[in-house]
């Protein structure tokens, strides 16, 4: 006997993949389960078990099992090995997307009595790997033009620049250009206006980081991926000091040189209008109509809907955040789940987002997210589960804890 979890192989691409090469050196499990084709629209799991009997060095444990395209030249990889503990890997060959680099064996990691998913996307012109560890920085450029932001699942992250503060305030570990990279395609800015700037802040502390370098991360990232974009809520955040001018002026001032980078209509658009660009969710008061409203429309620690004017469109939100203790992370899950249920009956005229953070004193949001039977859990668990689409987008916390699974998974419902 020994550790055992399963690959979950989809295959999301046009190409059908035929087996070449299938050892395996003291496995209890892999040879019988990987299949001789996996064909387009097919996934597959397969149980991997490793071999940890009494009289056998577990250290020696390895297997491998390659895969070809039957068009296009491609190789795909898989290997364990035990050496420095437990881990599969994938070397990919000939792949076109640059994120899936040829010829380098990426860790995916390993998790017993876990589910570590491996996703292949593409058309006859170019692949992809949707996978722990890959970048995930060009997911977006493999959709179809004509899809709605509404009609997407967009991982996101809440108070995405709350690195600083100590474990009642800090919400992230990972900075804006380190998020977009994992395949975080939803940024929650907070920013206090002082001295006619933005600072960025999760309340009343500061995160050392101002608005000029968030733009610049973003900006960045869209110029070296421009089938990508990014959807930025900007709220006022705090308290005002030394300032003698509007929110929405110094707002303005920022994007003043970089306008054509941003999409600012109240409406939701489809992809081939906001490629390269930055739609703007504002939580800011402004006399102007520059992006999608919601200053005015959101409510605190809630659920609730409004009707984006002179549209037929709905934005909903889940923001329900008070986590009074940890034994109440079960109810904070109910409402992820209670807005995750009303995305099967999306027609694409509703954008849903669902905030998966919380907070109290009694329970801090690295807990809330990710410890014991954390929310970003249960959410892998149901995305494990359940053969969803078009879920929304999805603000978390620490969401590459607790096991790297989550955005791959949240990703690949796009597929």
């Amino acid at each position: 006997m020994g550790q055992g979890g399963k690959i979950l192989i989809s295959n999301k691409s046009s190409y059908t993949w035929k087996r070449r090469h299938i050892h395996s050196y003291q496995m209890n499990s892999w040879d019988r389960n990987f299949p001789e084709t996996i064909s387009p629209g097919e996934s597959v799991s397969v149980y991997v078990e490793w071999n940890e009997g009494a009289f056998k060095n577990k250290k020696d444990d390895s297997a491998e099992a390659f895969y070809s395209s039957e068009t296009g030249g491609m190789e795909l990889n898989f290997s364990a090995r035990a050496k420095d503990g437990f881990n599969l890997f994938l070397q990919c060959q000939n792949f076109s997307d640059p994120c899936a680099k040829s010829g380098e064996n990426k860790k995916l990691g390993w998790s017993h009595d876990g589910v570590i998913a491996v996703t292949i996307v593409g058309n006859q012109n170019r692949a992809g790997i949707i996978a722990n560890n890959y970048s995930l920085a060009n997911w977006m450029s493999f959709l179809d033009d004509h899809k709605f932001l509404s009609q997407l699942t967009i991982p996101g992250t809440h108070d995405s620049g709350a690195l600083y503060g100590g474990d009642l305030v800090k919400c992230q570990n990972l900075s804006f250009s380190e998020q977009l990279d994992l395949g975080i395609r939803f940024l929650d800015v907070r920013c206090r206006h002082i001295d006619n700037s933005f600072a960025i802040h999760h309340g009343m502390v500061y995160q050392n980081q101002n608005f000029n370098g968030v733009l610049n991360a973003c900006y960045s990232f869209l110029n070296n991926h421009p089938g990508e974009t990014i959807f930025m809520c900007v709220k006022h955040e705090y308290d005002d000091k030394n300032v003698s001018r509007s929110f929405e002026e110094t707002f303005n001032d920022y994007i003043g040189n970089s306008f054509d980078k941003w999409y600012l209509k109240n409406d939701i658009p489809v992809l081939k209008d906001i490629r390269g660009k930055i739609v703007l969710l504002r939580r800011f008061n402004a006399n102007s109509p520059i992006g999608i409203q919601a200053h005015g429309n959101w409510n605190d620690n809630d659920t609730f809907s409004w009707n984006i004017q002179g549209t037929d469109k709905t934005v909903s939100v889940q923001d329900a955040y008070k986590v009074n203790t940890l034994f109440n992370i079960g109810d904070k899950w109910s409402k992820v789940k209670d807005l995750l249920d009303k995305t099967s009956q999306n027609n694409g005229k509703t954008l849903f987002i669902n905030f998966t953070s919380g907070v109290s004193a009694g329970a801090y949001p690295y807990s809330v997210a990710y410890q014991n039977n954390g929310i970003n859990r249960r959410l892998q668990q149901y995305l494990l589960e359940a053969e969803r689409k078009q879920l929304g987008v999805f603000a978390m916390d620490f969401p590459e804890r607790p096991t790297g699974s989550l955005i791959p998974l949240l990703v690949k419902t796009n597929f």
